[in-house]
């Protein structure tokens, strides 16, 4: 780990001098103050949070950065993987991205600067090898989850096209020939490289029915837009990827803006399909959780393992008693 007498003796000052500088305690002059901060920029210096006291014990905290607040099936997770942490004597410090590489990048920095012995995380972008690289020369484990972007570090990862094979077989065999698949469009990344399974799931079905795939802008989507795109299609079955787009959908019924008579499957088995009776698709938390555990007490990590999904069977649209 670069430490700050990594950086004193790289701009050429004292520990004491860089130390100030740094921290922005006592005085500096501007010329040492620009050569230290430019040291410490090039050497990728991030300040550990936990200071000397810490430097050679073991801590065992594992940080998680989480792409999307207003998703509640991260929570579910996150509220499983703390369960589990704490079996094992972890615990779970929890920041966030919001889609936002930027947002990212300072969540990674604060995740290293508290110097976390794990780090996962759901890529926003492809651009933040760089700092990948500078936790694992720290000593911090990095794992992607729910999507795999960069190929130097292993990933957990739901089954996105048996999800979608699921629901595409369930429709199929209740008579529904023409299906529409609602996923979310990330900004930062390039979906069809990010989630290409997904629309493989669809794509099996592509003899024996129709389909039309959209995708949806994570933040800044156009209401009218989707429904006029649903409705000018006229399929007799939507799947929506995320419970985010499902509860969308919802509104829409509800509000009549779409007919009532389209059959509906949604990724996501929280409370409030549970509570709709609506048919999902269940991506095993339990399962990806317990995988997450055997990684973190592992000492090395770069596979890729995929969590199968179930379809769990409700009524199919909002009109079923």
């Amino acid at each position: 780990m670069i430490s700050i007498k990594d950086v004193a003796n790289h701009a050429g000052v004292s520990i004491a001098t860089a130390s100030r500088a740094l921290n922005g305690n006592g005085y500096c002059s501007e010329k040492n103050k620009k050569k230290i901060l430019a040291a410490a920029k090039e050497l990728d210096y991030i300040p550990n949070q936990y200071g000397k006291a810490l430097k050679d014990s073991e801590n065992n905290v594992v940080g998680i950065i989480i792409s999307d607040t207003s998703n509640e099936y991260y929570w579910t997770m996150i509220s499983l993987l703390e369960d589990y942490l704490k079996k094992i004597h972890y615990n779970l410090m929890t920041v966030y991205s919001s889609e936002d590489p930027k947002k990212e990048e300072e969540s990674f920095k604060t995740l290293i600067s508290y110097n976390v012995s794990i780090i996962l995380f759901t890529p926003t972008c492809s651009t933040n090898l760089n700092l990948i690289k500078v936790a694992l020369a720290n000593g911090t484990k990095v794992i992607q989850i729910f999507r795999k972007v960069y190929n130097e570090i292993g990933a957990i990862l739901n089954s996105d096209d048996l999800s979608t094979y699921l629901a595409c077989e369930y429709l199929y065999k209740k008579g529904y020939h023409k299906m529409m698949l609602l996923d979310v469009n990330y900004a930062y990344l390039n979906y069809e490289e990010v989630i290409p399974k997904r629309s493989e799931g669809i794509e099996k079905f592509k003899n024996l029915c129709e389909y039309k795939v959209i995708h949806i802008d994570f933040n800044d989507y156009d209401k009218e837009a989707i429904i006029n795109q649903i409705n000018s299609y006229k399929p007799d079955s939507i799947i929506c990827a995320t419970n985010v787009l499902a509860m969308l959908i919802i509104d829409m019924f509800n509000n009549n803006q779409i007919s009532k008579d389209i059959a509906f499957i949604t990724f996501d088995d929280n409370i409030w399909f549970k509570l709709f009776n609506i048919t999902t698709i269940k991506q095993n938390s339990k399962l990806f959780v317990e995988k997450a555990i055997e990684v973190i007490r592992r000492g090395s990590f770069n596979d890729t393992i995929f969590i199968d999904s179930e379809l769990v069977p409700r009524k199919l649209n909002l009109k079923q008693s």
